[in-house]
C-alpha cells in the first residue's frame, strides 16, 4: 500500500511545529484573518434568520405573490384556499381613483408597513426549513419573509408548479440589523416554481406542519437529525488530478456560533475539503494546520477544531467519535491542544513565566473543551476587579481585587445563605444544588457581545433584542448584578482582557432602546478610571497579569477546571450547580429514549456546562514545584466508554510502546464473529504446525498491494489504556508464547527508491541459472530488479535478534546498504518512467524468463522483460491511473472459451481511479514475448468509487472471480462465467469513516475459496465462497492500526501496517483468525516507515533433504525494502 502523503514531495510531514507560545496565541481568534467562504453566491439568507437550532433543507427559484385576507372569511382547513383573492398588480391600482386622499394615504401607509402582504410577482428563492418556509427576494430592497409552520392556517397545498398557503402571522426581516417585524394579520401566499415541481416541497411540509402544530420538539429534533438531512455526496470533480483520498467522505457539520452547515468532510493528501449539502465547497491545505483540538457537539464527543497558521480555526462536528479520531490520526504531526501533554507543557511554561496569565487561561479553556465557535462552551475568564467606582485604579492595592478563592455565587454572604437554605429545602425533592444558573451560557456570552454579534442575539431571542434594562450597558451595574441577583452568577469572557473593544462600543448604530429611567442604551458605560474602551481593556489586562492576581489565580482554576469543580469538594467550596451542568457523553449514551437525550442536551447547552476537569489536586502556585500527578489522566478523551457498544475495531488506537506489546497481549487485536462482529470467545490453533508450501504463486507472482490513497498516523497512547478498549479474551493463548513461536532473520535492508514502494515481488530460484530476483516499483517512476544471493540458512542464535523491538530499524535516505557485511541485493535491471508506477505483478514465460506488468499514473499497463531489460508491450487500459493489477495463470484444465482465448496464457485484471475494472487476455511466451489483446474481455462498472486494489482467482467451472476494493471503504465481487456473463455476487457498502479498502486477496485452501479484505481502520475480514454463487463473511480481526498490505501463506497471513509494524496472524480452517498475532514492530517512534507492500515466497529445494525456506520482502513508504526469512522459533 502506497502512502501518497508520505512521499518526498510532501512538506506536511517534514515541517517543524511552531513553539508552544505561538500555538497558545492561536487559541484567541484572529478576527482580521480571512476565512474560507461557505458559499460563493451572494445571499441574504442565513441560519441566524431562523429559530435557534432550525435546519435549512432545500431551496428553489420561485416567483411570489401575496395578498391580505380576512380570517373571518377563511373556509375550513379541509376545503383549501379557494376563496376569492385579488392579487396585487401594482401599488398605484389597488385603491379606487375616486377615494379620498386621506383614505388613500392610510392604505399606502398600511402597504408600506407590511409590503410582504402585497407582493407583486417578486422573484427570489423559497427555502424549506424544518420549522418554517422562508422567501428570500432577489432584490435587497424587499424584506425576507418567514412563515412558521405553527402559524399557518393549514398545511401548504398545490400541484404542478404552484403552491399556496395562508399564514395567520408571518415575519418580515429587513436588510438592516434590527428586531424582526411581526405581521399579525392573515396573508395568502401564492408561490410559483420557476423550474421544479412542488412534489418535494409538499412531501416534507405535510409532516413538518403536523409536528409543529403538536409542538413536539424532540420529535422535530429527531427528524432534523435524520430524514431531513440531504444524503452526503462528495463531488469528485472538486479534487485535483493527482490529489488522492486519505479518508472516505464522512457526514459532517461546519459549526459556527448558533449555526451549523451540513455537508461532507474529505481529507486528501493535500487538504481538507468540506462540501455543503447545497453543493458549495471550501478547503484548507494541510500544510497550514498549526494545531488540533478534540471538541464537543452538544453533549457528544465527536467534534474537531483545527487551528490554522493565519490565526483562524474551524470547528467540524462529525457524527461519531471514531470518525473524528480517524481524521486526527492523519494529523498526528501537529500538536493537539486537548492532550494531557499539552496541559503539562503550558503549566510548566506558565510557572517559568514564558506565557502570560491570559494565555495560560486560554490554554486551559481549550484543554477543557471550550471554544469560541460554540456559545454553550465559550471560554470562561474570571472577574478580577471589584472596584468600578473609583476615579483612579490602584492595581497594587489588594482591596480592588475580587476574592478569587470563591465562586461568583459565594462573593455575597447574604445571597449565599439564601442559596444554602434553598438547597436544604429541596433536599427532600432529590435536588441538591446551590445555583440553578451557570457562570457561562449562550445567553450570557451574547449579553456581553450584543454590539459585536447582534445577529446572533436576534437569533437567540427569536428576532428581538432583550429589554433595555436587562442589556449590558454598564460595567459597574453588571458587577453589582452578579453580586446581588439570585439568578446571575456569570463570569467574564476573554474579550474583557483582549485588545478587541468592539463589544464595548455601538459602532453599528444599533437601536437598542432606552431604560426605564430614560437612558438610551448605546456604548457600554465604563468605570470612571477608564478614559476609553481601549484604556479599560488595557488596565483590565494589567490587573489580570498583576502579581496579586497571579497569586490568587490557582484558587480560581481549582473552582473552574480543578478538583473543586465537581463532587463533594465543589459542595464544600459552595460551587455546586444543577446536575444538568455536569452531563457528558457517558450520561447521554446511558439514556434510553430519544426524548430524554433531547431534553438533557437542550438544557445543558442552553443553561451552561461545567468545563472538563483538568486537575485532580490543588493547582500549584507559580513559584511552587508541581507533581504531574495533579493533572488528570483523562484529559484529551482518548478513550470513551460511550463507544463500548459499537464496533470495537473502529475505535482502537495503535500502541505507543512496543515494549508493552512484547511483554503483554497485543492491544488493538479484536476478533469478530460473522454475524454481529462481536468478540469471539474461543479461537485456538496448534501454532506448531509447519509452514505449508503454496504453489499459488509459482507461475504468477506479484504484490497484491497497490498504490492506494490512505493517510496514516500512529498517535501516542499508553498500551495499557488501549487494552481496556478491547474486551478480554480469557481463552486466548499468552502473547509471549505466541510471539516466541515465530522468529525472523534479517537478510538485508536497503534504500531502493526515492518515493513509496508501490509493488514488490520475489522470484526465488525460478529464473535461468536458478537465479533469485526481487522486483520493485515505486511512485518515483522506477522499476528495479535486484538479484538476490540467498545463503544456506544457518539461523545461528548469534545471528538472531534477541528482541522483537530491534528487528526493524528506521531507514535513512542517505544510508547505503543497511546490512552488515556483503550485500545480498545486487542491482540487476533498472527502468524509469516519467509518471509514478502504482501497481506490479509478475508472470513467468516458462523458459526461465519473467515479465513484470506495472500500472502507472499515465493510464498505461507496461510489460517489462526481466532478462531482456526492456519494455516488451504496453496497453492503454484506463482513463485514469492504474492502481491495481492481478494475474491468473492458465491451468491445463482451462479449455478455450470466452475467457480463455486460444493462445492466452494469463488473464490480467486491472483497476483504476476511474472506478472501472477490466479483464484482459494476455499471452506470455518464451523469450519474454508478450501479446495483450487490445480489447478487454470484460469491463466492470459496479464499483462505488475509485479502485485502489484488485484480486482475482479462477474457479473450477472455467470462470473467474474478481474483486475490487474502493477508496470509500466498499468492495465489489464479480463472477465472470466462462461464457463472458458478468454477475455481481457481493457488494459490500462503505461504512462511515471506514477509509479505503486497502487490500483484497483471494486464496484457495482445502478445496474452498476464501477472500480477505483489509481496511485502513486496521480491520481484516475473511469471506468464503458458498455454492459458487455468494460470498459469506466468516469472521474479522482488528490490529488497531491502519493496514496497508497483506500476504497469505498456508496457516497465516502477514499484514503490513501504517506504524511500520509487521503482524503475523495465524489462521485455522483456512479463514478463521487466531486471537493473538505475532508483532514485529519497525521502530518505536512516529517516524517509522509504513509497510506499503509485502511479498512472500518459498525456496524450491534442490534436494529432498534441503529445507524449504520462507522468504519475505517488505516495501516501505520511504522507498526502502527489508528482506528477511521467517521461521518457527
Amino acid at each position: 500500500m502506497t502512502l501518497w502523503f508520505l512521499s518526498s514531495k510532501s512538506d506536511y510531514q517534514n515541517r517543524a511545529n511552531p513553539p508552544l507560545k505561538d500555538i497558545v496565541k492561536l487559541l484567541y481568534p484572529n478576527k482580521s484573518a480571512s476565512q474560507p467562504q461557505k458559499s460563493d453566491n451572494r445571499t441574504r439568507f442565513s441560519h441566524l434568520l431562523l429559530e435557534h437550532g432550525e435546519k435549512s433543507i432545500q431551496d428553489w427559484a420561485v416567483v411570489a405573490k401575496s395578498s391580505p385576507v380576512s380570517l373571518s372569511s377563511l373556509q375550513s382547513p379541509s376545503s383549501g384556499p379557494t376563496h376569492s383573492i385579488h392579487w396585487a398588480q401594482s401599488t398605484t391600482n389597488d385603491a379606487p381613483k375616486k377615494q379620498s386622499s386621506r383614505r388613500k394615504k392610510q392604505q399606502d401607509t398600511s402597504k408600506d408597513a407590511s409590503p410582504t402582504a402585497h407582493m407583486n410577482a417578486w422573484p427570489g428563492r423559497l427555502h424549506l426549513c424544518s420549522r418554517s418556509l422562508v422567501f428570500e427576494p432577489n432584490s435587497t430592497a424587499y424584506p425576507i419573509v418567514r412563515c412558521p409552520f405553527n402559524k399557518l392556517q393549514e398545511k401548504p397545498a398545490g400541484r404542478d408548479k404552484v403552491v399556496e398557503w395562508i399564514a395567520k402571522k408571518h415575519i418580515a426581516i429587513h436588510s438592516v440589523i434590527a428586531p424582526f417585524q411581526a405581521v399579525n394579520h392573515a396573508v395568502h401566499f401564492r408561490i410559483e416554481f420557476s423550474h421544479s415541481s412542488v412534489d418535494t416541497l409538499l412531501q416534507h411540509t405535510g409532516e413538518l406542519y403536523e409536528i409543529c402544530q403538536k409542538q413536539s420538539h424532540h420529535q422535530l429534533a429527531q427528524l432534523e437529525a435524520t430524514s431531513l438531512k440531504t444524503p452526503p455526496v462528495m463531488d469528485p470533480t472538486m479534487l485535483h488530478v493527482r490529489e488522492q483520498l486519505v479518508t472516505s467522505p464522512v457526514p459532517c457539520q461546519w459549526m459556527t456560533p448558533l449555526q451549523s452547515t451540513d455537508g461532507v468532510l474529505l481529507v486528501t493528501n493535500e487538504r481538507f475539503t468540506f462540501q455543503s449539502a447545497s453543493g458549495t465547497s471550501s478547503f484548507w491545505y494541510l500544510d497550514q494546520v498549526a494545531a488540533t483540538a478534540r471538541r464537543y457537539c452538544g453533549l457528544r464527543d465527536c467534534a474537531l477544531e483545527v487551528y490554522w497558521q493565519n490565526g483562524t480555526s474551524t470547528l467540524l462536528a462529525l457524527e461519531r467519535r471514531h470518525e473524528r479520531e480517524q481524521v486526527l490520526r492523519h494529523l498526528h504531526q501537529v500538536p493537539c491542544v486537548t492532550n494531557r501533554e499539552f496541559v503539562l507543557q503550558v503549566l510548566k511554561a506558565w510557572q517559568m513565566k514564558e506565557i502570560s496569565n491570559f494565555e495560560y487561561l486560554l490554554a486551559l479553556n481549550s484543554a477543557a473543551g471550550r471554544t469560541f465557535h460554540d456559545l454553550s462552551r465559550y471560554p470562561v475568564f474570571p472577574w478580577v476587579l471589584r472596584d468600578f467606582t473609583s476615579s483612579k485604579l490602584d492595581l497594587t492595592n489588594p482591596s480592588v481585587y475580587r476574592d478569587m478563592t470563591k465562586p461568583v455565587g459565594a462573593l455575597n454572604e447574604e445571597r449565599l445563605e439564601y442559596f444554602r437554605n434553598r438547597m436544604l429545602g429541596m433536599h427532600d425533592m432529590g435536588e441538591d444544588f446551590l445555583y440553578g444558573t451557570h457562570y457561562s451560557a449562550p445567553g450570557y456570552v451574547l449579553y456581553y457581545l450584543v454590539r459585536s454579534m447582534p445577529e446572533h442575539m436576534l437569533c437567540l431571542q427569536n428576532g428581538k433584542f432583550d429589554a433595555p434594562d436587562r442589556m449590558f450597558h454598564s460595567i459597574e451595574q453588571c458587577f453589582q448584578c452578579v453580586l446581588t441577583n439570585h439568578a446571575d452568577v456569570k463570569e467574564l469572557i476573554p474579550e474583557f482582557y483582549s485588545q478587541d473593544f468592539d463589544f464595548l462600543i455601538n459602532a453599528r448604530g444599533l437601536q437598542l432602546g432606552a431604560t426605564q429611567n430614560g437612558d438610551h442604551v448605546n456604548d457600554v458605560q465604563l468605570p470612571t478610571w477608564a478614559r476609553s474602551a481601549r484604556d479599560f481593556l488595557r488596565k483590565h489586562r494589567e490587573a489580570l497579569e498583576s502579581d496579586i492576581c497571579t497569586k490568587m489565580l490557582p484558587k480560581w482554576i481549582d473552582l473552574i477546571f480543578g478538583y473543586k469543580s465537581r463532587g463533594e469538594a465543589a459542595k464544600e467550596a459552595s460551587n455546586l450547580f444543577h446536575h444538568t451542568a455536569y452531563l457528558g457523553p457517558h450520561d447521554l449514551a446511558a439514556m434510553q429514549s430519544a426524548k430524554d437525550r433531547f431534553q438533557a442536551e437542550l438544557q445543558a447547552t442552553e443553561f451552561g456546562i461545567v468545563p472538563d476537569m483538568l486537575f485532580i489536586g490543588p493547582h500549584p502556585a507559580q513559584i511552587d514545584k508541581f507533581s504531574e500527578d495533579c493533572v488528570s489522566q483523562d484529559i484529551g478523551r482518548t478513550t470513551s466508554r460511550e463507544d463500548s457498544s459499537r464496533e470495537a475495531w473502529e475505535l482502537l488506537d495503535p500502541p505507543s510502546s512496543h515494549d508493552d506489546i512484547h511483554t503483554d497481549a497485543v492491544p488493538g487485536l479484536v476478533v469478530e464473529s460473522p454475524e454481529q462482529e462481536e468478540i469471539e470467545s474461543t479461537l485456538s490453533m496448534d501454532q506448531n504446525d509447519v509452514f505449508g508450501v503454496s504453489n499459488e504463486n509459482l507461475e504468477t507472482l506479484g504484490s497484491s498491494e497497490r498504490a492506494r490513497e490512505v493517510q496514516v498516523s500512529t498517535p501516542t497512547m499508553d498500551a495499557s489504556k488501549v487494552q481496556k478498549t478491547s474486551p478480554p479474551n480469557p481463552t486466548a493463548s499468552d502473547a509471549n508464547g505466541a510471539i516466541s513461536k515465530w522468529d525472523m532473520q534479517i537478510l538485508e535492508r536497503r534504500q531502493l527508491h526515492n518515493d513509496s514502494v508501490s509493488g514488490c515481488a520475489l522470484l526465488l530460484g525460478t529464473l535461468e541459472n536458478s537465479k533469485s530476483v526481487l522486483v520493485t516499483t515505486s511512485l518515483d517512476g522506477g522499476l528495479k530488479v535486484h538479484s538476490m544471493l540467498l545463503e544456506t540458512a544457518s539461523m545461528d542464535p548469534k545471528d538472531l535478534i534477541a528482541s522483537t523491538l530491534s528487528r526493524f530499524t528506521m531507514i535513512n535516505r542517505k544510508q547505503t546498504p543497511l546490512s552488515s557485511g556483503s550485500s545480498k541485493l545486487v542491482e540487476y535491471r533498472n527502468h524509469s518512467t516519467r509518471d509514478p508506477l502504482a501497481s506490479l505483478v509478475l508472470a513467468l514465460d516458462g523458459t526461465g524468463g519473467a515479465v513484470a506488468f506495472a500500472g502507472g499514473h499515465d493510464d498505461v499497463v507496461l510489460a517489462y522483460g526481466i532478462n531482456s531489460a526492456c519494455a516488451v508491450a504496453s496497453v492503454y487500459s484506463h482513463r485514469d491511473a492504474v492502481t491495481g493489477l492481478d494475474l491468473i495463470a492458465r491451468s491445463p484444465f482451462d479449455s478455450g472459451n470466452a475467457l480463455w482465448l486460444e493462445n492466452a496464457t494469463h488473464i490480467l485484471i486491472s483497476g483504476s481511479w476511474d472506478a472501472t475494472v477490466k479483464v484482459w487476455s494476455v499471452a506470455v511466451s518464451g523469450g519474454e514475448t508478450v501479446a495483450v489483446n487490445r480489447e478487454p474481455l470484460a469491463e466492470l462498472f459496479d464499483a462505488a468509487s475509485s479502485i485502489v486494489c484488485v484480486a482475482a482467482i479462477s474457479i473450477p467451472t472455467g470462470g473467474i472471480l474478481a474483486s475490487a476494493g474502493c477508496a470509500d471503504g466498499s468492495f465489489c465481487v464479480w463472477n465472470i462465467h466462462s461464457d463472458g456473463v458478468q454477475v455481481v455476487i457481493h457488494n459490500e457498502p462503505a461504512k462511515r469513516g471506514s477509509g479505503p479498502c486497502s487490500v483484497v486477496k483471494w486464496v484457495s485452501s482445502g478445496g474452498a475459496l476464501h477472500m480477505f479484505a483489509a481496511f485502513s481502520t486496521g480491520k481484516v475480514a475473511a469471506y468464503s465462497l458458498v455454492e459458487g454463487v455468494r460470498l459469506e463473511r466468516r469472521n474479522a480481526v482488528s490490529v488497531g492500526v491502519p493496514i496497508l498490505s497483506l500476504a497469505y501463506a498456508d496457516g497465516f497471513i502477514l499484514v503490513g501496517c501504517a506504524d511500520g509494524g509487521l503482524r503475523l496472524i495465524p489462521l485455522r480452517q483456512g479463514c478463521y483468525f487466531e486471537a493473538k498475532p505475532t508483532l514485529w514492530p519497525a521502530v518505536n517512534n512516529k517516524s517509522s516507515p509504513a509497510i506499503s507492500n509485502i511479498s512472500l515466497s518459498y525456496t524450491i529445494p534442490a534436494n529432498k533433504d534441503d529445507e524449504v525456506r520462507c522468504v519475505c520482502c517488505t516495501g516501505g513508504a520511504d522507498g526502502s525494502v527489508a528482506l528477511f526469512e521467517l521461521r518457527k522459533a
